[in-house]
C-alpha cells in the first residue's frame, strides 16, 4: 500500500501508514496504520501503532466531530470525550508537515472527506476542543520562537 494516498485497494479497507500524535509536538509520535474496515456487523476505524498496539478501535459511527489541523496536516477526530490525531504527512514528521501546507488535496484531507458523512454527532455534554486554525498555528509557532530567542539572550547574558 502506497504511503502517499489513502485507497481502498483489493481489501475493501481504507488504509494510510501515519503518526498517532499524543501531542502537537514531534514529541509523542507513534508510526503506524489508520485503517477503516466495513465488516458484516459495522464499519469500524483503528490505528495500529507499529509495535502492535492498538490506539483507536472503534465503529466509525460511534467517532464524531473530525477535524482539520491546517498547518500539519493532522486528523482529528473524536470518540466519545477523547480527542485523536493522526498526522497524515507522508514525508514524515517535521518534513511533512512543512511540505503539508503547500498541498491542496493531502491524505488528511482524503480522510476527512471519507469520514465525514459516516461519523455520528457528539454525545450530549462533551465539549469539542476544535483544531488549531492556520493563523493560530503561526502566532503559536512566532511565541515559541520567542520564547527560544529570550531564553538564548538570557543565557548569553548570564555567560559573560
Amino acid at each position: 500500500m502506497s504511503q502517499e494516498s489513502a485507497s481502498t485497494g483489493l481489501t475493501g479497507a481504507y488504509e494510510t501508514r501515519g503518526n498517532y500524535r499524543t501531542n502537537m509536538t514531534a514529541l509523542g509520535v507513534r508510526p503506524g496504520l489508520l485503517k477503516a474496515t466495513s465488516g458484516l456487523a459495522m464499519d469500524r476505524l483503528t490505528f495500529v501503532a507499529d509495535n502492535g498496539e492498538v490506539l483507536v478501535d472503534a465503529p466509525i459511527s460511534q467517532l464524531h466531530s473530525v477535524g482539520l489541523a491546517e498547518m500539519n496536516r493532522t486528523l482529528e477526530f473524536w470518540d466519545g470525550d477523547k480527542r485523536h490525531r493522526i498526522s497524515l504527512a507522508p514525508e514524515g514528521v517535521l518534513m511533512g508537515n512543512i511540505v503539508g501546507e503547500f498541498q491542496s488535496n493531502s491524505l488528511a484531507t482524503q480522510w476527512y472527506d471519507y469520514l465525514v458523512p459516516l461519523v455520528g454527532s457528539p454525545p450530549q455534554g462533551v465539549k469539542v476542543k476544535k483544531p488549531l486554525s492556520r493563523g493560530a498555528n503561526i502566532g503559536l509557532a512566532f511565541a515559541i520562537a520567542f520564547a527560544v530567542l529570550v531564553v538564548v539572550i538570557i543565557a548569553v547574558a548570564m555567560l559573560a
